[in-house]
């Protein structure tokens, strides 16, 4: 007998080998005793299947959250200087006692970005001895942020990219410590668009389609003016909705002061800037221009007034 031991792919002389009881394969008898009895799949003489792990459910559900005193956001690891993200990989945020997701890592920095998780939220996965703040998770995100954007895989179902912000200074517990960059991702993605140009456009058309009624249809002026008032407050509700405030927010119009906060907001603020506090060209341009004013109208007092003596 000259063939070749399938466990170990080598040579079985004679002299040296057996043969399977069952199915006759040729087997070194070191090899047989290894594999504990024929290595040809199917074969009855071959060993059983091991047994299977047996997993308790304290090894796949999450491990109680800590007191919020327990833990404090330990500094930068060493081995995280590299921003190796995997898309795979998810977890669970809790915050206060309350857990969400999960979210797969480029979701989870997305929102770490945004502002909707916090440096202090706790995170865990499968794998991990325990919940731990997503400062130690991923210090690379919170003192690296503008490495990010050329590192992070894109999820399998592409979610959006986001851009990360170079840290902001002023940082307080209440304010996201990255702002959302200008264009880098929509805060108000679920909400219709309804921006300066278009409530600006929209109040004037308005305006001027129900005073041409006004001036051809004299019966009914009362009726036309009501449509006009609510015409013009819905428009107003839909800017302060674009704008990231609540529609009821416009109800406090009807208090003068607190009416040109509301006139102010739609006209200068950008789409989101509830959320984000931040001014774009536009809105600093309208600040110029409203300090231009207010400086003209100072200096004619004072010269009107120097010219009265």
């Amino acid at each position: 007998m000259s063939s070749t031991c399938p466990y170990c792919r080598e040579t079985v002389e004679e002299s040296e080998g057996m043969a399977c009881p069952e199915c006759k394969t040729p087997h070194h008898h070191d090899c047989w005793d290894e594999n504990k009895g024929c290595t040809v799949f199917g074969c009855i003489k071959a060993p059983a299947d091991e047994q299977k792990i047996a997993v308790n459910s304290a090894e796949v559900l999450p491990p109680p959250l800590p007191r919020a005193s327990a833990y404090a956001p330990p500094g930068r690891s060493p081995s995280d200087s590299a921003p190796g993200v995997n898309a795979d990989v998810a977890y669970l945020v809790a915050r206060d006692g309350v857990q969400t997701g999960p979210y797969n890592e480029p979701t989870l920095l997305a929102r770490l970005n945004a502002g909707l998780c916090l440096p202090t939220d706790l995170a865990w996965s499968m794998g991990m001895d325990g919940w731990k703040p997503l400062s130690e998770i991923f210090p690379t995100a919170l003192s690296m942020a503008g490495a990010y954007p050329q590192s992070v895989p894109q999820p399998r179902y592409a979610a959006p990219q986001p851009a990360y912000a170079v840290p902001q200074p002023g940082y307080t517990a209440s304010q996201p410590r990255y702002a959302v960059p200008l264009g880098a991702m929509d805060p108000m993605g679920d909400r219709l668009r309804f921006g300066r140009l278009a409530y600006i456009g929209s109040v004037f058309g308005f305006s001027f389609v129900m005073g041409m009624m006004m001036a051809l249809v004299k019966d009914m002026e009362p009726v036309l003016i009501l449509l006009l008032y609510a015409g013009v407050f819905t428009m107003l509700v839909l800017r302060i909705r674009d704008v990231g405030h609540s529609g009821f927010l416009v109800l406090i119009a009807l208090i003068p002061l607190a009416g040109i906060y509301i006139g102010y907001l739609a006209i200068a603020a950008p789409r989101g800037y509830a959320i984000t506090k931040q001014a774009d060209t536009g809105m600093k341009v309208f600040h110029w221009c409203l300090l231009g004013i207010l400086i003209l109208v100072v200096v004619g007092l004072v010269i009107n007034g120097v010219a009265g003596r």
